[in-house]
């Protein structure tokens, strides 16, 4: 017992309140900051209003530290006190939200691109890809994308994944054509790739690889089927679903980028054959930049994109970006159907070998990195069929080298290799037109044709006067409207 300045008696005295002998309670409200603190390392910060906050039995990060904070308070009060108080709850959450729990640094400690991607958060620990182990989850490894399953060990066995992979991309029959072409996929290694893919989204940066996959084959392949099976082994928060076109466009992707924030993956699938409009936008997101973009009605923010974006289609998009920066970043992979695919395989098989299944990809994405560690320009591995199925896409979107192929000669004589400015536009004009894509602006057309060494807006005398010309090719394929 003990006496208070009043006289009266402290009946309770502990580390949350004191009680008095009428039954006066106040509560310790430095102490509870305190505990929950410790206990939960709430962090709020200029990046994410709504906080964080460390989930002790599961040792999980999560988001929405602000909801979680007032619900908990009414929850001690109410089992150590037997109260209940809107009074402390204010108080105790003014407290966390504009002073302990805030981050004064000007770094998001959650951001992607500031902590160390090699670690992938599970359920029974943190996978670290450098030592290839599974370590106990930490508060201050700051990952906030966590994997509600256990991460196995690799099976010494063929997991159910692997075979429906197998099945799904490589065909037993593949076979050349007459100019030594291969027809279908026939390497076993393009399951490893597809593998290390999925690694590379789970623990890697594009710091260290700068590429986004390509699925394509026809409707009812089964590409739906296997977007699912992905998102399950990243988990639903972990995974965004933007479409190409919405990437592709600047107007769209104003929005459409800030739902790639704190993601490991963005998948859309049959995103069509359309035309991308810009491809610098995809090139920044798997480049490693700063990006700027907002949610409707809020302020702008800068984030670095580490979603690895996976599309499927039944027919690749075009695009008129024929620079190295795009010519190697495609990852092509073709899908084929299997069937009788129910009888064949369970999704309950799939969700058994899930965790050594992931414990595999992790390990083949950490194989891909140290095969490129003495690379140029580091890329993941592809099989011959995907090389060449990506220089394919990449030259039948090239336009201008088709029209210059098909409707021009070029050469070094200018009285002979000249066109005036307007005519030779206006058939590359024509000839898009009739090929049914997209013409690229004159002075992006200029800048293309420069760098193929055909010289634009040169002063050229014809006949006595002075003419705009390009210099260093002709036409051969002439059209009316050339004129125009």
């Amino acid at each position: 017992m003990e006496k208070k300045k009043n006289n009266k008696v402290i009946v309770i005295n502990n580390w949350l309140y004191t009680k008095d002998e009428d039954g006066k309670i106040k509560v310790k409200l430095l102490n509870l900051a305190n505990y929950l603190m410790n206990k939960y390392h709430f962090t709020f910060n200029l990046f994410d209003p709504h906080g964080f906050w460390w989930e002790p039995n599961k040792k999980q990060w999560h988001t929405h530290a602000d909801r979680h904070l007032k619900k908990i308070i009414p929850e001690v009060l109410e089992s150590e006190i037997g109260i209940m108080s809107g009074s402390v709850v204010s108080a105790i959450v003014s407290n966390i939200t504009t002073s302990k729990g805030v981050d004064e640094s000007l770094t998001d400690k959650f951001a992607l691109e500031s902590r160390n991607r090699h670690l992938v958060v599970f359920k029974n620990g943190t996978y670290d890809l450098d030592k290839d182990k599974i370590l106990p989850n930490k508060y201050d490894n700051y990952i906030l994308q966590n994997h509600e399953y256990d991460l196995g060990e690799i099976s010494e066995e063929e997991t159910v994944w692997d075979r429906w992979l197998k099945e799904s991309i490589v065909d037993p029959n593949a076979k050349r054509d007459d100019q030594g072409l291969l027809r279908s996929e026939g390497d076993q290694k393009a399951v490893e790739v597809f593998k290390a893919y999925i690694g590379w989204a789970m623990a890697g940066s594009y710091k260290e690889f700068q590429h986004f996959l390509l699925i394509y084959g026809n409707g009812g392949e089964g590409k739906s089927t296997m977007l699912n099976m992905v998102e399950n082994l990243f988990g639903q928060g972990n995974v965004a679903n933007v479409d190409l076109g919405a990437l592709g466009d600047s107007d769209k992707a104003r929005f459409n980028l800030a739902k790639l924030n704190r993601k490991e993956l963005n998948y859309s699938d049959d995103i069509g054959n359309g035309f991308i409009k810009e491809t610098n936008i995809l090139k920044r997101l798997t480049g490693g930049n700063r990006m700027t973009a907002e949610y409707k009605g809020k302020d702008p923010f800068e984030f670095t994109n580490e979603a690895k974006l996976i599309f499927t289609c039944n027919n690749l998009p075009s695009f008129s970006d024929t620079s190295h920066g795009m010519e190697r970043r495609p990852i092509i992979i073709e899908w084929r159907r299997i069937k009788g695919f129910k009888e064949k395989y369970s999704m309950d098989q799939f969700e058994r070998d899930k965790p050594a299944f992931v414990r595999e990809c992790l390990v083949a994405y950490k194989s891909a990195l140290q095969n490129a560690k003495n690379m140029v320009e580091p890329r993941l591995p592809m099989t011959e069929f995907m090389e060449q199925r990506a220089k394919e896409w990449i030259q039948a979107n090239d336009v201008i080298g088709n029209w210059l192929a098909e409707n021009c000669e070029l050469g070094e004589d200018q009285k002979v290799y000249r066109e005036q400015t307007a005519m030779l536009y206006n058939n590359y004009v024509r000839y898009c037109k009739d090929s049914g894509v997209q013409h690229l602006g004159i002075t992006k057309f200029n800048v293309e044709m420069k760098n193929r060494g055909i010289e634009p807006n040169k002063n050229v005398r014809i006949n006595g006067k002075q003419h705009k010309c390009y210099v260093g090719v002709r036409r051969i394929e002439k059209y009316g409207s050339d004129l125009y």
